[in-house]
């Protein structure tokens, strides 16, 4: 199957095919924050844990647990992660938070009152060993 790219600006199926979808997507995001009186949505950042770096990943970096968050990038809603506890193993999770177009400091300042309130924000504990030490 051949997928043809287009420029979005001249597409004559731009309408139906993006924008038409985007706005109605964006109108539900907004309308559930209204009907629902929400600040924002809160939600895990992603659903798996991470791979252990410290262990060989067939003699490469991982490439990373990848996130099941970028639909906000698409609405073009304003979303930040903060650490939302940790795993049995110490690894930390990441909850996301997000909220209306340009609400950037609405959006801030919960995850500020998040983290002070947790306090599960706290440094890295570097590795040792492993991958990172071998990385090229």
């Amino acid at each position: 199957m051949i997928v043809l790219q287009r420029e979005l600006e001249s597409d004559a199926d731009a309408e139906a095919n993006y924008h038409g979808p985007r706005r109605r997507v964006l109108s539900e995001y907004l309308d559930t924050l209204d009907r629902m009186h929400l600040d924002a949505f809160v939600y895990p950042a992603i659903q798996m844990p991470p791979v252990d770096e410290t262990m060989p990943q067939e003699n490469r970096l991982s490439e990373g647990p990848h996130s099941a968050t970028s639909w906000v990038n698409m609405l073009g809603v304003p979303a930040v992660v903060v650490v939302g506890g940790f795993y049995k193993s110490g690894l930390p999770f990441g909850l996301e938070f997000s909220t209306r177009p340009w609400h950037d400091g609405d959006l801030l300042g919960i995850a500020y009152a998040w983290e002070q309130t947790t306090h599960h924000r706290r440094p890295p504990v570097l590795v040792e060993q492993g991958l990172l030490t071998d990385a090229p």
